[in-house]
């Protein structure tokens, strides 16, 4: 009887190998990326919709509703950043010029987004994206831009505590745009 056993187990090795094979494989497939799931993950996405959401509501904008794009950015942000954008929007005629031009801005696409920094509670996001300008009848301006959305768990919830636009490469910022082209700033 074992001899018969012994030829029954040596005939179908390869029948239960496979099958082992399989549940492993299924295990490995299904059950380790659940295991070791660290939380960077979906934290990461959390954060990179909050900043493409931020993006978005930021670059749309019709100067004829102001407060149409304050409300839905001051819902995005902290307290502080909105605090100092309205700041910032008060001390500048740049949002005087807008609304002189009755300039639109909208048709934004963010074509890239990747988590830089991620902790507990705070993170930065670079943000790759595209915007139109319309002024009057002209036609759209489309400009191409990136920036780094600083982002704060505030409430449960993820706000942008700063935005920064990244410049080109080889722009020339502030008082060196004066400067001779050649010369190092």
């Amino acid at each position: 009887m074992s001899e018969r056993r012994g030829a029954w187990l040596r005939e179908r090795w390869p029948y239960a190998v496979g099958v082992f094979g399989v549940l492993l494989g299924l295990f490995l497939a299904f059950g380790m990326p659940r295991l070791a799931d660290d939380g960077w993950s979906s934290d990461a996405k959390a954060v990179e919709k909050a900043a493409s959401e931020f993006v978005v509501a930021y670059h749309t904008l019709d100067s004829a509703d102001l407060d149409d794009h304050r409300e839905r950015v001051g819902s995005l942000v902290t307290k502080q950043f909105d605090a100092d954008v309205l700041e910032t929007m008060a001390a500048t005629a740049d949002m005087e010029a807008v609304a002189s031009q009755q300039a639109v801005l909208g048709d934004v696409e963010v074509r890239a987004v990747g988590t830089t920094q991620l902790d507990g509670d705070s993170a930065d996001v670079v943000v790759v994206y595209s915007f139109a300008v319309r002024t009057g009848e002209n036609d759209p301006l489309l400009w191409n831009d990136r920036g780094v959305v600083s982002l704060v768990k505030e409430d449960g919830a993820w706000k942008v505590s700063d935005f920064a636009v990244i410049p080109p490469v080889g722009a020339v910022l502030g008082d060196d745009a004066d400067a001779e082209e050649g010369q190092a700033p």
